[in-house]
């Protein structure tokens, strides 16, 4: 359990979504990681992605400005990474944190590209390089229920 100081306000897209449900296997990390290996030897997200029904990708941001966040986020929807989304949660980024950069925040920067699956994207979560963060097992089948306050993971261990 947290001691949180500030109120816990968490973005849910689309706007009209109060709660969501999602639920699939927990994948991604950070963007500015990611970007960098997409289209590498070391991808292997579309043989993931066969023998995959569902992918939660959980995503965030140390380094990258609105803009570089739009651009890696556009570069691994295009390389089919999203194929099998069935949700995304993004946590809050470090550097571009309140930042806008002509006309792009935090939010527009991956809601304008990941809108087009008309999936739920839950934004601020708690994970990533902001305080507080709670670390995320990836390839694990999981539930995640979230509404504006409150973010909750439920692991399906085999």
């Amino acid at each position: 359990t947290y001691n949180l100081t500030e109120k816990k306000v968490l973005k849910i897209f689309p706007e009209k979504s109060d709660s969501v449900k999602i639920e699939g296997i927990f994948l991604g990390g950070c963007l500015d990681v990611l970007a960098n290996l997409c289209g590498t030897k070391l991808d292997s997200v579309k043989e993931f992605n066969l023998g995959t029904e569902k992918i939660i990708w959980i995503l965030e941001s140390c380094d990258g400005n609105p803009t570089e966040i739009r651009r890696q986020v556009w570069h691994l929807k295009n390389a089919g990474w999203f194929e099998k989304a069935s949700g995304f949660i993004i946590g809050r980024p470090l550097a571009s944190l309140g930042k806008e950069i002509f006309g792009i925040n935090q939010y527009n920067a991956v809601t304008d590209i990941l809108s087009e699956f008309n999936l739920p994207i839950i934004m601020d979560a708690d994970i990533g390089h902001v305080d507080p963060a709670v670390p995320v097992a990836m390839g694990i089948p999981a539930e995640v229920f979230s509404d504006k306050n409150n973010f909750t993971i439920k692991y399906k261990w085999n």
